[in-house]
């Protein structure tokens, strides 16, 4: 500040002196500069005269590189001044200004200094390298660069920098040591030096290791390391510890700061182990990795790895495309493989479940492994429900890994005999069991209950059954129930409160089996685990009858045997009257083995003619409560089932049904809305509305509209009550074009195999059905039951006639697998029928049925499974003759359902054994069983070709769960789900199965086969029945996807000739057919892929339908792929629309 003012100053006062004539610098005079040569920052002594004795007036004035800068005087007095070098000077002329007089300039010569280096402190650093930081001060001359360098003086060996010439560098040492290290500082001109001594210090070594690196939980290992500190730095002190560096659960480790220690793992999977060592400083570490095995695992497809064995063959086909191996037996009566495990089973007892078809023949596997040998456990995968064997028990002695698989015969069956090994499943948890899809379940009582307070409500939606009676009820499954859904029970008197209860009639012509006994149950309840439920219900029998009725709450899952019980709360038998209502209930807890779904279960018995009420059924959590509804409001659809039987209606019928709402507020008058959604068979949402319900006390019905959006196929109805809980419902109907004719007609393709019951035959007329095969589930063609002893016949007459009047032409197969009677037998073949009496039962069965108008018989059922080729010949040759000898006008199907090769085989033993014998004027049908994931029916155009005999396909069907999928879809979790997914059960029920038969009535067809028989439509599911089934039938009496969808594509492609696959792309398929009323094609791929197709045809020429026939929008590009589109030809013959497909052009579609 003084500086700057004294320049005003001076300037101001130049500015008078100059006004008034005076000489501006004769007053300052410098005499001397000493020295006169001076580095910056040096004070200087300025003599002469003229100065002020005051250091804040004076200032001496030094050139820069710019102008000048005035340095302060630090002593002053008359005659000298005393100041310091700028740190900007530089060489040049000097100046004193003394207010507003200066003194004429001297040359003034600026000295360069050297820099000063500073290499730092004394230090130690890692071997490996560490950060070593110089500084240096500088006067800024010649031109204010400075260049550092860093060298080594001494040391051990030599040091690398990773940067010489920075002032900051990572110098890294080869050994241990002390070393010294210079920095070197140089501005250009001068430089300087500076040292630091470094000692380096080495990490510690370390090694880990285990005494095994592959253990089976939950086995520990043992872990030994070593740790050493060669230098001792930088305090003699060394620690180590164990952790875990990777792996999917927690690690404990016995002692884990020592070198040895035991570490154990709280769950399987692959762990990376860490001993760490450190010296204070530095660490260091050594890892080691552990697999830590699984005791339950599966091995599957080509991981069993068979190639090369003797006998067995890779196998990727349809029945596991997924990979697998067949085993033959061919006529030996065993068959070993050996399968290497991924790893070592130890010492200990282990559960071993088989995966594999062994094609109903029931034959054995056993384990051996590790000197243990399991029992046998039979191979019966009947109904693809099976497939995964029940537990073959082995006890292993000595660690191993190799499996030894011993597969036996089943001697009841004479020809050769395979089994498809699709998997293994092993598991020490012997608690542990395998359902027949894959799910691996814990069967362990659990010991804690769940005593919270209760939530207090009635579970059960129409618990009254004031609205209709829907798929929340069935009839006990597996063939043990009735011919009529439950819901044909529902009863409008005679209640116990309300106006609505069930009626359970004791009606011999409704029961499958013929016995007293009647059961059924509820639809699934997820309940909270082991906690205390009520079930209760009021019953009430006919007048003058009196029985018993048993309530239970069963758990759905069913253990095998070997495993502690199925857990069941009942009430056992409880007496019933006609005299008054009485309640049944039964409390207890609910455990969790192994799932909380439960079922309400009731059996009671009667005669014929009397029947069983039941009302105000209530599940509640906790003690016994007064009944109560589960909701104010309820509501349900109701469809008449003998008005509609299997809910089908035709699409010119009014599309209309029952809505019945109940108030259950007593006498209050309520409002409500109703809310529905309707979904198709893609589980697309077709439309949805809500209906706003003034409801008085009591009941009422109101017309409801079912109409998809002019939609036809199947679809799902949902309905619910908004806003109000348990109310939920859940309803399937169909709508399908009306069939041409109700009465017989021996032409038509289509065909099943039914149950011969009044209910069934009347939905399969109304499906279109117009052929049944009389064998499964329908067996009364079947030698052991017509003829139970030898010349006793019971005969099947009502049945046979039953069909007739609903226009269904029966086709009896006379006998399957090894169902003969054992009077036939014959002692001295083997005990394989004896021919005589064989050919004795076939005429007189035809002659009995020949009345009847029963025309066609099938020789046995899939005869291939039973009997050599030479057998079975001899056997069709008996038959033929006496069935024509009896009828001359009856159809004979030969080869009963076989392999193209078998029937090949048995028309090359005809001809060798009856050279005279023309066998293509006898056998005027053969029969194949060609299933979607068999035989292709591609497969018989060989024969086809080369016989020109007529084929028909007499067998065929795919497995689902049903169309279901809310309340009433019964899903239960038993435990892990290994193969497949859960969500499997619902595609199958909704595209997968409906698909499969589908595509493979189509193929057949196109094929040239001209009969197609689906297995089956018998009632066999129920609530209780959690596996796959062909049955197109549901337990409420309506329709599977799969069975509406054949008879739509039976409605477009029946009474048409097949001209095979246009499909140049071999993952396509454009099936063609030439109909009088226009050709139709279907197009779907073979690898479920989506593709499109381009070709000629103008959209005038050809209308695309969905796979349910309905008409869909589309130019001359058309997309198919795993679901069937179909075309459907206008104004132009078959051989045009096939030409076009031909011809098009095959892309793969988004």
């Amino acid at each position: 500040m003084t500086r700057k003012r004294s320049v005003v100053l001076f300037i101001f006062q130049l500015a008078l002196v100059l006004s008034l004539g005076l000489p501006a610098f004769a007053q300052v005079k410098i005499t001397s500069v000493t020295p006169a040569s001076a580095p910056r920052g040096a004070k200087v002594v300025i003599a002469g005269s003229g100065f002020s004795d005051n250091a804040q007036s004076d200032t001496v004035v030094f050139s820069t590189a710019t102008g000048t800068v005035g340095a302060s005087v630090t002593d002053a007095s008359t005659t000298s001044l005393t100041a310091a070098v700028p740190s900007t000077a530089v060489t040049g002329k000097l100046f004193v200004q003394v207010g507003t007089s200066r003194s004429s300039n001297v040359t003034f010569t600026l000295v360069n200094l050297a820099p000063v280096a500073n290499a730092g402190p004394a230090q130690t650093l890692p071997t490996t390298g560490g950060t070593l930081t110089g500084t240096a001060t500088d006067d800024g001359l010649p031109n204010g660069t400075l260049t550092p360098t860093w060298t080594q003086v001494s040391g051990p060996d030599k040091a690398t920098f990773s940067s010489a010439n920075a002032f900051s560098t990572k110098p890294t040492f080869p050994k241990w040591g002390t070393y010294v290290l210079r920095l070197t500082v140089t501005d250009g001109l001068l430089s300087s030096s500076s040292d630091v001594t470094i000692t380096a210090n080495a990490p510690p070594v370390v090694s880990a290791s285990a005494d095994r690196t592959s253990v089976v939980f939950p086995a520990g290992v043992s872990l030994s390391g070593t740790a050493s500190d060669v230098d001792g730095l930088p305090n003699g002190t060394l620690q180590t510890a164990w952790s875990s560096a990777s792996g999917p659960g927690v690690v404990t480790f016995s002692n884990p700061t020592g070198s040895n220690t035991m570490a154990t793992f709280s769950t399987a999977g692959t762990y990376v182990l860490r001993l760490t060592a450190t010296d204070s400083m530095l660490s260091s570490s050594s890892d080691v990795t552990i697999n830590v095995n699984p005791t339950s695992f599966f091995v599957m497809a080509g991981g069993l790895n068979l190639t090369g064995q003797t006998n067995w063959y890779f196998y990727n086909g349809g029945d596991a495309p997924e990979g697998a191996y067949m085993g033959w037996l061919f006529q030996a009566s065993t068959l070993s493989g050996s399968v290497q495990l991924p790893w070592p089973l130890p010492p200990g007892r282990y559960n071993v479940f088989f995966y594999g078809i062994s094609y109903d023949n029931n034959d054995t596997m056993q384990a051996i492994i590790g000197g243990g040998t399991s029992p046998s456990v039979v191979l019966n995968d009947r109904d693809t429900n099976k497939y995964w064997s029940d537990r073959a028990v082995v006890d292993v002695s000595t660690a191993s890994s190799s499996l030894q698989v011993l597969l036996t015969r089943n001697p009841a069956v004479t020809a050769d005999q395979r089994y498809l090994f699709r998997g293994i499943y092993i598991t020490d948890d012997l608690g542990i069991t395998m359902t027949w899809d894959g799910i691996a379940v814990n069967l362990t009582y659990p010991t804690v209950m769940d005593n919270s307070a209760p939530i207090k409500a009635n579970l059960v939606p129409n618990g009254g059954f004031e609205t209709p009676i829907d798929a929340g009820w069935g009839f006990i499954g597996q063939g043990a129930g009735r011919s009529v859904p439950i819901n044909t029970m529902w009863n409008s008197t005679d209640c116990y409160e309300g106006q609505g209860c069930l009626k359970l009639t004791f009606d011999d012509a409704t029961r499958i089996l013929q016995t007293n006994s009647e059961e059924f149950l509820s639809r699934v309840y997820h309940l909270k685990p082991n906690k205390k439920y009520t079930v209760s219900m009021w019953m009430k029998t006919s007048s003058g009858f009196s029985t018993t009725a048993t309530v239970s709450l069963v758990n759905t899952f069913v253990p095998p045997p070997g495993y502690p019980a199925q857990h069941i709360v009942t009430t056992g038998p409880q007496p019933v009257t006609g005299t008054l209502w009485t309640r049944i209930s039964v409390s207890n807890y609910l455990l969790q083995y192994p799932t909380s779904d439960y079922q309400i279960d009731v059996k009671t018995n009667g005669a014929s003619g009397n029947y069983l009420l039941i009302d105000a059924v209530q599940l509640e959590e906790g003690d016994l409560t007064d009944y109560a509804a589960a909701a104010p409001v309820e509501a349900g659809i109701f469809i008449d089932q003998s008005v509609k039987p299997g809910n089908i209606f035709y699409k010119d019928e009014v599309l209309q049904a029952d809505m019945v709402t109940r108030n259950n507020n007593g006498l209050t008058p309520a409002t409500a809305t109703l809310r529905y959604e309707i979904y198709d068979q893609l589980n697309n949402l077709v439309t949805q509305g809500s209906l706003p319900r003034s409801l008085p006390a009591g009941t009422q019905r109101a017309a409801f509209n079912l109409s998809p959006a002019g939609k036809q196929g199947i679809f799902r109805l949902v309905t619910w009550i908004d806003n109000v809980d348990r109310t939920e419902r859940e309803v399937v109907y169909s709508i399908i074009p009306r069939p041409p004719a109700t009465t017989a007609d021996s032409t038509s393709s289509l065909g099943i195999h039914p149950n011969y019951f009044d209910a069934q035959l009347k939905m399969l007329q109304r499906l279109g059905m117009k052929w049944s095969r009389v064998s499964s589930p329908s067996p009364f063609c079947r030698w052991s039951y017509i003829e139970p002893a030898e010349g006793v016949f019971t005969f099947y007459d009502a049945q046979v006639l039953l069909a007739n009047t609903y226009g269904l032409s029966s086709m009896c197969t006379i006998g399957t697998n090894n169902y003969w009677p054992s009077w036939a037998a014959d002692p001295n073949n083997n005990g394989l029928p004896d021919l005589t009496k064989w050919q004795t039962f076939v005429t007189q069965l035809v002659t009995h049925y020949k009345p009847l108008g029963l025309k066609t018989w099938e020789i046995w059922n899939e005869a291939y499974a039973v009997f050599s080729a030479d057998f079975y010949a001899r056997m069709l040759k008996l038959a033929a003759d006496a069935i024509e000898a009896a009828d001359s006008t009856a159809t004979v199907v030969g080869m009963g359902g076989s392999p193209p090769d078998y029937i090949q085989a048995v028309i090359d033993s005809l001809q060798a054994q009856y050279p005279g014998w023309n066998w293509w004027q006898h056998i005027t049908v053969l029969s194949s069983h060609d299933y979607p994931e068999g035989v292709a029916p591609e497969a018989l155009r060989p024969l086809l070709d080369k016989y020109h005999v007529p084929v028909w396909n007499t067998e065929a069907g795919a497995w689902d769960l049903g169309f279901y999928q809310g309340v009433n879809s019964n899903f239960v979790s038993w435990g892990q789900s290994a193969w497949p997914a859960d969500g499997f059960r619902y595609y199958e029920g909704t595209i997968g199965a409906s698909a499969d038969v589908t595509e493979n009535y189509l193929r057949t067809i196109a094929t040239g086969l001209t009969k197609y028989f689906y297995y089956d439509s018998r009632y066999y599911a129920g609530p209780d029945y959690f596996k796959h089934h062909p049955t197109i039938v549901e337990y409420d009496g309506t329709i599977r996807t799969k069975g509406i969808s054949y008879a739509i594509a039976g409605w477009l492609i029946d009474h048409s000739t097949g001209l095979g696959n246009a499909a140049t792309d071999s993952n396509s398929y454009l099936l063609v057919f030439d109909k009088a009323s226009g050709p139709i094609a279907a197009l779907f791929t073979a690898d479920n892929s989506p593709r499109q197709i381009t070709f000629s045809l103008s959209s005038s020429q050809f209308q695309a339908l969905d796979s349910m026939g309905n008409p869909v929008s589309s130019g001359t590009t058309i997309k198919y792929g795993r679901v069937p589109v179909y075309l459907k030809g206008i104004s132009i013959s078959a051989s045009k629309l096939k030409s076009a497909l031909q011809n098009g052009t095959i892309t793969t579609a988004s």
